[in-house]
């Protein structure tokens, strides 16, 4: 008895078998993956280095327009019709991004302020006359806040905060600009396209300023081809990025256009 009780302690015990109705539940690995969303046709890659560029670019913003997209999560439901269904935290990213728009802007332009001065100058101004700084975070600020559409009181007040002296008159830039969006191949070139008509549309078109509202009007522009609700300061942001820095330059001096 002694030795069939330590054969049986020492034989293997084999699992209990599944049942039929218990392997039928269990998911098929596909549906435990996140699903892949097939990337828009103007992001696919093309030989060239301007053509890698466009396709980063493209990437990146589909990337972005998928979680501007994300769904209105725990906002209300007034809030989800007037955004198109935005996350929450939509309205808070856009001040951020403002807010990073205007201290890139103040470093291009050879300003001193950091984010937390170019906010003050703004906000202590207590409704009067704001100063340059201060004028610079309220640009973002009104684009963060814009409906995404061209129209001739937005465009006269960004060129207003800049300083510009407009060469054309805003209403039929607003109907160019348009036109121009509209008629471009895809979202990128419509950027391109509006921000060189923007620089014609300064008289100083020479000036740091008048890039700073070509980029102002190519974010409108993205927004406008994206049918997002609102723009999203974007490239103001990124023009300081060490990849865009001129070879052999220390100091950033002059930056070109987005055209």
């Amino acid at each position: 008895m002694q030795a069939l009780d330590s054969l049986a302690a020492s034989a293997p015990v084999s699992a209990p078998k599944r049942s039929s109705r218990a392997r039928r539940a269990t998911p098929p690995l596909t549906t435990k993956m996140a699903e892949i969303q097939q990337l828009p046709r103007w992001v696919r890659p093309l030989a060239g280095e301007r053509q890698a560029a466009a396709f980063a670019a493209g990437a990146a913003l589909a990337l972005f327009d998928q979680i501007l997209r994300g769904g209105a999560c725990g906002a209300d439901v007034s809030s989800a019709a007037t955004d198109g269904g935005e996350p929450a935290f939509a309205g808070c990213l856009r001040q951020r991004l403002a807010l990073k728009a205007a201290q890139a802007s103040a470093r291009l332009s050879r300003r001193r302020e950091d984010a937390a001065a170019l906010r003050d100058a703004e906000h202590l101004a207590m409704g009067g006359e704001a100063s340059p700084a201060g004028r610079l975070h309220l640009l973002f600020r009104l684009l963060a806040a814009h409906p995404a559409r061209f129209d001739a009181a937005g465009l006269a007040r960004a060129q207003s905060l800049l300083g510009l002296s407009a060469s054309l008159d805003v209403g039929s830039g607003a109907k160019a600009l348009q036109s121009s969006v509209a008629d471009a191949p895809d979202l990128l070139a419509a950027a391109a396209r509006a921000s060189a008509l923007a620089m014609k549309f300064s008289a100083a078109s020479a000036s740091i300023e008048a890039e700073l509202f070509a980029m102002w009007v190519a974010d409108l522009a993205l927004a406008i081809r994206l049918q997002w609700a609102r723009p999203v300061p974007l490239l103001a942001g990124a023009m300081i990025h060490p990849s865009l820095k001129p070879t052999g330059v220390t100091q950033v001096s002059r930056w070109p256009n987005l055209a």
